[in-house]
């Protein structure tokens, strides 16, 4: 049958799974492991894949985006992949985070599903901008950070929940973006946020601790570092490593977000034929330190990864301290 075999005793297949079925759980990347490492969660008849009851399982979508692009010899663009990032709740009560992702097969209208452990295809996602509502109703994100759940971490939530949400709803506006600009950037998580702060200022030194209750996101931190953008988002020269929180949070996330169209903080409409090139992409160019480290990797690199990693891994909690520059 060219299946794997498994070994009940070692509760682990003596050969490597082809597939990586959920690129978002990091048990998935365990080539030998039975079900991701939650063998009550359902059964693998293949060996390859999952096949777990969806409908015992409760699913909360996190973030949601999509990618346009236009075809060869056209100026009109239209959706070519859509991702979502969920988390999943089995019956045990254990949740795991995974990134469904729909792309376009060929000149097919529908979205082929790539295979991932769990059929999300057929659950209730939630609607588009509705981020954080899933089949469990709830209007409100989980903001909770592996490691970071105390009184010091959670006191910004509803601030960061509230400008996300205002910021969502308007993203030409907020960003400066044109409006087809604005439809290819995807509704911003509250929660990447709060896990991108925690890499900016959470450290328990005392400098950090101050910033984390002015400007966790270090907009407006030196003056060395001022732009001519900066005043349009409400940024003072002479205030810089002070200010006002909401106005500091607010100007961060849309610098961040801008520079998802380039390396500075212009507004995208100044880019007319620019596109969003993700968050991930305009992390690292918000950190802007290009000094390979001892891992080989770009320090903003490791950066990007780290905040991904802690807004994504919802089990394990992620260090702030990174690889050093060589």
């Amino acid at each position: 049958m060219n299946g794997r075999v498994y070994d009940y005793n070692l509760g682990r297949f003596l050969s490597v799974d082809p597939f990586i079925q959920a690129p978002g759980n990091s048990q998935s990347m365990n080539p030998y492991s039975y079900i991701m490492n939650n063998p009550l969660a359902g059964t693998d008849p293949s060996g390859y894949a999952a096949d777990i009851d969806q409908d015992k399982l409760e699913v909360k979508v996190t973030s949601q985006s999509r990618t346009r692009s236009a075809p060869t010899g056209s100026r009109i663009k239209r959706d070519t992949s859509r991702t979502i990032t969920a988390t999943v709740t089995d019956e045990s009560g254990k949740s795991s985070n995974y990134v469904y992702t729909a792309a376009r097969n060929g000149s097919e209208s529908a979205f082929k599903i790539t295979p991932i452990a769990l059929k999300l295809d057929n659950t209730d996602l939630g609607s588009k901008g509705q981020v954080g509502v899933g089949t469990s109703g709830k209007t409100k994100p989980d903001m909770t950070i592996k490691g970071f759940d105390n009184d010091r971490y959670n006191k910004h939530d509803q601030t960061i929940i509230d400008i996300v949400k205002d910021i969502n709803a308007s993203k030409a506006d907020a960003y400066g973006a044109t409006e087809d600009q604005a439809k290819g950037i995807p509704d911003l998580d509250p929660r990447l946020v709060k896990a991108w702060m925690i890499q900016e200022s959470g450290g328990n030194d005392k400098l950090s601790k101050a910033a984390w209750d002015v400007d966790p996101l270090q907009a407006n931190a030196y003056k060395l570092d001022w732009d001519k953008y900066k005043p349009g988002l409400g940024l003072k020269k002479s205030e810089a490593g002070a200010g006002n929180l909401k106005t500091n949070l607010r100007a961060g996330v849309i610098m961040m977000v801008r520079k998802g169209f380039g390396i500075s903080a212009q507004p995208p409409s100044n880019r007319t034929s620019g596109t969003f090139d993700g968050f991930s992409t305009a992390l690292q160019r918000y950190n802007g330190r290009t000094a390979l480290t001892t891992n080989g990797s770009a320090y903003s690199t490791n950066y990007s990864n780290r905040i991904m990693q802690r807004y994504t891994n919802i089990n394990n909690r992620m260090a702030i301290s990174l690889p050093q520059p060589l």
